[in-house]
């Protein structure tokens, strides 16, 4: 059995108003319908599209707004997942070699050690991608589109030809593109 409210007028936390002439105002929609407001008012996405989580980082506006591939949305996160594990295995690796901030030396397993390398490994290959895509495109600079767009999360127009190249030399290179549907590098060579 519910329990039975009390009625009047209420303030915006929803307590009962003990002011006389009180007025009645109305509930604040909840975050999210702000965030949704602001997304389809900064970036000029529909609401369908600004309530779709990829809404939320730049890559993921230029895919909802057809500007790029769900190809290079996979991509764009797994070279971010590739950076990140790089830095950290530079940085923890530097620790453990100099005994320094990052606690015991002892404690360092070789599957750890393994890692590291795996991930130096990995973030070499996606780079040796990039450079090869590259060299196939002298005019654009990529690396910049990159870190621009992916990396810094800054929404560029005149970046979207460049960032798009070098999403499809990452997508093709992490095999996240099997096929070639519309992803094009430039040259054979990449």
């Amino acid at each position: 059995m519910a329990r039975k409210t009390k009625s009047g007028l209420r303030t915006a936390n929803g307590r009962l108003s003990r002011a006389k002439g009180a007025r009645y105002t109305a509930p604040e929609p909840p975050a999210s319908q702000a965030v949704i407001e602001m997304r389809m008012r900064l970036y000029g996405l529909t609401e369908n599209q600004a309530k779709d989580q990829k809404a939320a980082t730049a890559v993921g506006r230029l895919v909802l707004t057809r500007k790029l591939l769900p190809e290079h949305f996979l991509a764009a996160s797994r070279y971010l997942d590739a950076r990140r594990n790089y830095l950290t295995a530079v940085a923890c690796r530097s620790d453990v070699e100099s005994g320094g901030a990052g606690g015991g030396g002892d404690d360092v397993t070789i599957g750890f050690i393994e890692w590291c390398e795996r991930a130096k490994t990995s973030w070499g290959a996606i780079m040796e991608t990039i450079e090869a895509a590259q060299i196939c495109t002298r005019r654009r600079n990529l690396y910049a589109a990159l870190d621009t767009v992916v990396v810094r999360d800054e929404v560029r127009q005149d970046m979207t030809a460049d960032v798009s190249i070098a999403l499809s030399a990452v997508a093709l290179r992490l095999g996240i593109a099997s096929e070639c549907r519309g992803i094009d590098i430039g040259c054979e060579a990449a």
